[in-house]
């Protein structure tokens, strides 16, 4: 049985477990149900952690450089709901976690707490609800990208200077085992005039792709293959998937 979209039981779909595999939408993987099989949200979370050289590099540059942007740290646990949200309460969100970056040098660093979207896809082509290209471990998505908001702090030694509201999307790609071919990139906003830090995560959500809003100010604008350190997307929690997202009663509702 196919789906208007492609996914198909390759066993019977009376079978309490079908075996599924096709084409499904972007960031949608294709998934059994009690006798049939459906396309829905890919989930993931990511942990890792490395370097990529600092400035907007060209992807396949793989020398190290004397400025580096490093980055490390989880986001999806213990919720990451999948989709675009509006509440940037840490305690209270859909997609939690914790990350870290810092540009080398004196450049500025961040530690995110909050963050507001959380969405996956396999890049390099679903076998049924497996992504291969990012094994092991066995996971359903190879690329997440995740917003929210932080302090970037300026790391210039002068403990007196104040720190920036800012909003960040960082993006990942996981290209296997052992690491050297994984991807990141990060842009880093400051808000426009008479614009919160809020509005602007929520103007980057990770469901579009990625266009800078006017008037806002670059702090970040990073891409790169790591060169040393390793990305590593797994399958989403329980938690994240059944959408109670945080529990005991956090629902997993995205906005537009």
């Amino acid at each position: 049985m196919a789906t208007p979209s492609g996914c198909v039981c390759q066993t019977p779909c009376a079978n309490s477990a079908p075996a599924c595999n096709g084409t499904c939408p972007d960031a949608q993987v294709c998934v059994s149900t009690d006798g049939g099989c459906i396309c829905q949200a890919a989930g993931c979370r990511i942990t890792g952690g490395g370097a990529i050289a600092g400035g907007g590099v060209d992807p396949t540059v793989m020398a190290e450089t004397s400025v580096l942007t490093e980055f490390a740290g989880q986001v999806g646990a213990p919720c990451g709901c999948f989709g675009c949200f509006d509440n940037f309460d840490p305690k209270r969100a859909s997609v939690q976690g914790e990350w870290k970056y810092k540009l080398k040098k004196h450049g500025g660093s961040l530690h995110a707490s909050i963050f507001n979207s959380l969405v996956c896809s396999c890049l390099g082509g679903s076998v049924g609800s497996l992504c291969p290209s990012a094994e092991h471990p066995r996971t359903p998505a190879d690329h997440i990208c995740v917003t929210g908001i932080a302090d970037l702090s300026p790391d210039t030694g002068n403990g007196n200077k104040a720190s920036t509201p800012v909003a960040f999307r960082f993006e990942a790609t996981d290209n296997g085992e052992p690491g050297t071919g994984d991807v990141y990139e990060i842009h880093i906003l400051g808000p426009a005039r008479g614009q919160t830090t809020t509005d602007l995560a929520k103007a980057i959500c990770c469901t579009r792709p990625f266009v800078q809003p006017p008037g806002t100010t670059v702090f970040a604008n990073d891409l790169g293959t790591i060169i040393r350190g390793n990305i590593q997307i797994h399958p989403a929690l329980a938690k994240s998937t059944d959408g109670t997202c945080p529990p005991p009663s956090g629902m997993c509702v995205s906005i537009p």
